[in-house]
């Protein structure tokens, strides 16, 4: 297997103080929620480095492009997310990803600094015997979402930034005839208390 066949597209944002994890900086600040938001891209980063697949970071706002390289480094492969809603981004990022001859493509986030290399292998294995492999999240979303051909319909009358976006997925992939993979759930840490979990019940400290 060639690693360059998978992969793994990390979405993030350039950790400015006020533009990210705004709700768990409504509780701690904004200071404070960009520390940890720079720290979990770091650790995902530090935890996602595998010879089963390469990463491309998908990163915004376009106008923060060199400082992102300069934090994260030249050697990783970097293109600007293109669309107004997370669906619109997400699928641009999977079109300009599987039309360079990849064979499975599987997106995540930064929410979570448990998302690991154990957590990504595993979705590629799913996609092996799957069309699709999603991970969903305990807020109603989805933390890793996986193809092997770009399947548009998949980002139809999807409401998102809601509760509502992992049912209406599912629904749609169902819809398709195509079989899905599912990993286990877990969540993003958007709130103090979530903050607090992942801290008590995963040793997380910084």
């Amino acid at each position: 297997m060639d690693a360059t066949d998978n992969v793994l597209m990390i979405f993030l944002k350039y950790p400015e103080p006020g533009k990210v994890k705004t709700r768990l900086a409504s509780s701690i600040g904004d200071e404070k929620a960009a520390f940890y938001y720079r720290d979990f891209v770091e650790t995902i980063f530090k935890n996602t480095r595998s010879f089963n697949y390469v990463r491309h970071v998908f990163f915004s706002p376009k106008e923060k492009a060199k400082e992102i390289k300069d934090w994260l480094g030249e050697q990783e492969v970097y293109y600007e997310q293109e669309g107004e809603c997370l669906g619109e981004r997400q699928l641009n990022a999977f079109k300009k990803t599987l039309i360079e001859g990849v064979k499975k493509a599987v997106v995540i986030g930064t929410d979570n600094p448990l998302v690991n290399n154990e957590v990504v292998n595993e979705a590629m294995r799913s996609l092996e015997s799957h069309d699709v492999v999603i991970g969903p999240s305990e807020d109603g979303g989805y933390y890793l979402l996986g193809m092997k051909k770009i399947k548009e319909m998949f980002f139809n009358n999807v409401d998102w930034s809601t509760d509502k976006v992992l049912d209406q997925i599912l629904q749609n992939i169902g819809g398709s005839g195509l079989s899905v993979g599912v990993l286990k759930e877990r969540f993003d840490v958007d709130t103090v208390d979530d903050l607090n979990l992942l801290k008590e019940k995963y040793g997380y400290e910084r």
